[in-house]
């Protein structure tokens, strides 16, 4: 019996430890996976993978080599796991992958910034660096079987060789992913182009013969889930410490396709049209294949293409369009926008097609739809075009629609990330900078007015160690609540950092006449805001605050020169027994300045032992030396000016008594 439960205790240990080493593929492409110098693992899938294995208690073992090579390996199992996976009907064939999506990414092309690529037939007889073996290359083959044009493909082992052979103007350009592309355009010499493709998740990927895979995957699921719904997790703040400049929007490849194409047949057309009268035979049967191509190419768009009357009636539409009305053609043909869309909708579309018909000239609109019996709206990205007879008169409208509701919401969730506090939802101290800015840089300089409010909770720390920081959170929001209630139009809280926050504060050249007044009824409202009780166990529980007050004419250096000003000023409230309110001037910063270089002074003296021993006698009543006080002075050019006291006093502020009395043992 005891044998037979030692046995299940082994096997009970070697359970705990079926993942204990994993070796890990790893290829170079930042920002989503590379080595550093000292060969650790980084980049998005580096992070989130090593906080996994510390959570899990697994050893990442690294092996470096390149996307081909790695895929090989995996598929040998040489590897166990690789990262920044996109998986295909190929992929999941011969290797094994999570269900969470570690992040959404697509493939787009970057041209070197002397070409002109603007569509996808601008890519014939081009050059493109393209990493061998990947969904970009492909792509692109089936791109040029498709569209019948010719592409240069020049297969790379690296995406780091790719981007020199664009600088050396080797290739004409670079297709990769969007993160890598953003990352390195300016360094190399590129830019973007409107060709986009490929929007997937990317995934780890396991070979399947290995014993470990399941249990594996399944973990990095689990911390996957657990992390994304956390809004203050690690996931998120490596997504958004990793996260390149904000994305620009963009008009999708499918949406230059289509109107190529459709440019491409009124041109074969009209010419069609104008040589018949000679050859009628010949043509005619070029003229019907040239019609079954279009036809299969519309049916097989994602996009939406239609065409309406002068009266906004439909007389075209695409496959795509009935499966989105879930109707047949014929039950759409002759109708209008307001059969299928609600009725704020259907006015917008109206006015959108009226304005094509009046102006006469293509337009392009992002349009938020309703459709009839659909909960959610849906994002276009919609290009119209009039429609003109053989004498010029606009008969109608052709338009193409592309549905980029995931685009728009991936742009928001960006934006929300890298400006604005996860907490409080309010703006963070990247938004306020360049919100100040923008301000502060008007060209009319003089009619700018306002002021600036920098707030701090007085004893918030007290708050955390006595509750918690779930407790201190909580407070916190319940702080920016009650502030943003009491701002007015035309003043913006934000989150600088920690328990402060910060007013900026726009005024009009009238108000600006009072601006003390405007001034003193924003503390008030302030005040009154933070003196609401935050209840904690049934209590009331009150803070005061400390604020400084800058104003943006003092603010000559810029937006950062006038949060510096308030800040000081609010440090100066605290200073002064906290609760307490005080304004900036430059004497303050002047002190600040001379602060600074005093202790930074003393800092070098006590390192480099400048500092001299003096010794002063101390006399009774009747003259008699009855002992000796000793002191420091500075003894070298630079500290000899300071005197007793001032040494003393600046020592102390530095925290360096300690070091002062180590300095004269020393001496």
């Amino acid at each position: 019996m005891l044998k037979y439960l030692a046995y299940c205790l082994i096997l009970l240990g070697v359970t705990n430890t079926w993942a204990s080493t994993i070796k890990l593929g790893v290829y170079h492409n930042p920002p989503k996976l590379f080595l550093s110098e000292q060969g650790d693992v980084k980049g998005i899938f580096g992070d989130l993978l090593l906080e996994i294995a510390r959570q899990e208690q697994w050893t990442i073992e690294p092996v470096a080599c390149q996307w081909e090579d790695c895929l090989a390996l995996l598929q040998q199992n040489r590897i166990n796991l690789l990262p920044d996976v996109a998986p295909n009907a190929e992929r999941r064939a011969l290797f094994a992958f999570h269900e969470e999506p570690v992040l959404h990414s697509w493939s787009q092309v970057f041209q070197h910034q002397s070409q002109q690529i603007d569509s996808i037939l601008d890519l014939n007889q081009k050059q493109l660096a393209v990493l061998a073996g990947s969904v970009q290359q492909r792509y692109l083959e089936q791109m040029m079987n498709e569209f019948g044009i010719v592409i240069h493909l020049l297969e790379v082992e690296t995406l780091v060789e790719g981007l020199y052979a664009v600088k050396e103007q080797r290739v004409d350009g670079l297709v990769t992913n969007h993160l890598f592309g953003s990352l390195h355009a300016d360094a190399y010499g590129m830019t973007e182009t409107s060709i986009m493709f490929g929007a997937t998740g990317l995934y780890f990927a396991a070979n399947p013969q290995w014993p470990q895979n399941t249990q594996t995957l399944s973990r990095i699921d689990h911390w996957l889930r657990e992390w994304k719904a956390a809004p203050q997790s690690f996931y998120h703040q490596v997504i958004s410490g990793w996260k390149p400049a904000k994305i620009q929007p963009f008009i999708p490849t499918s949406v230059w396709v289509t109107l190529a194409v459709l440019i491409a047949v009124l041109v074969l057309s009209s010419w069609f049209i104008k040589s018949l009268r000679k050859q009628a035979r010949h043509f005619k049967s070029a003229l019907m294949t040239t019609h079954q191509h279009l036809s299969v190419i519309l049916e097989n768009l994602d996009t939406y293409v239609y065409i309406k009357d002068d009266e906004f009636r439909y007389t075209y539409v695409s496959k795509s369009v009935c499966q989105r009305f879930q109707t047949k053609e014929s039950d759409i043909i002759g109708k209008t926008a307001c059969d299928f869309f609600d009725a704020d909708t259907a006015a917008s579309i109206h006015d959108f097609d009226r304005r094509v018909l009046t102006q006469g000239e293509r337009i392009i609109e992002e349009e938020r739809n309703r459709i009839q019996n659909e909960d959610t709206p849906v994002t276009f990205l919609s290009i119209k075009t009039p429609l003109r007879n053989e004498k010029g008169e606009i008969t109608g409208i052709c338009g193409i629609s592309t549905d980029i509701t995931l685009q728009t919401q991936y742009q928001e969730e960006v934006h929300q990330l890298i400006f604005f506090d996860l907490l409080t939802g309010l703006p963070n101290r990247k938004f306020i900078v360049e919100h100040l800015s923008k301000i502060l840089k008007t060209e009319d300089q003089p009619s700018i007015h306002g002021f600036i409010v920098m707030i701090d909770l007085d004893n918030f720390r007290d708050l955390n160690d006595s509750f918690g920081h779930d407790t201190g959170d909580q407070y916190l929001k319940h702080i920016a609540k009650n502030i943003k209630k009491q701002l007015r139009a035309n003043q913006t809280l934000g989150r600088f950092g920690g328990d402060e926050f910060v007013i900026i504060a726009e005024l009009t050249a009238s108000q600006a006449i009072n601006i003390l007044d405007h001034i003193q009824r924003a503390l008030v409202r302030v005040k009154h805001a933070c003196s609401e009780p935050f209840v904690i166990n049934s209590k009331a529980y009150i803070s005061s605050i400390s604020m400084g007050v800058s104003l943006f004419s003092d603010a000559k250096k810029g937006a950062v020169d006038g949060l510096k000003q308030a800040e000081l000023a609010m440090y100066d409230a605290k200073k002064a027994g906290r609760n307490q309110i005080r304004f900036f001037d430059f004497e303050m910063q002047e002190q600040a300045d001379k602060r600074t270089e005093l202790e930074a002074g003393i800092r070098k003296g006590l390192d480099a032992q400048e500092f001299c021993l003096y010794y002063q006698s101390q006399h009774d009543a009747d003259g008699s030396i009855i002992g000796y006080e000793a002191w420091c002075a500075g003894c070298v050019k630079g500290l000899s000016s300071h005197p007793q006291t001032l040494f003393r006093k600046r020592s102390n502020q530095a925290d360096h008594s300690s070091r002062s009395m180590d300095s004269q043992n020393r001496l």
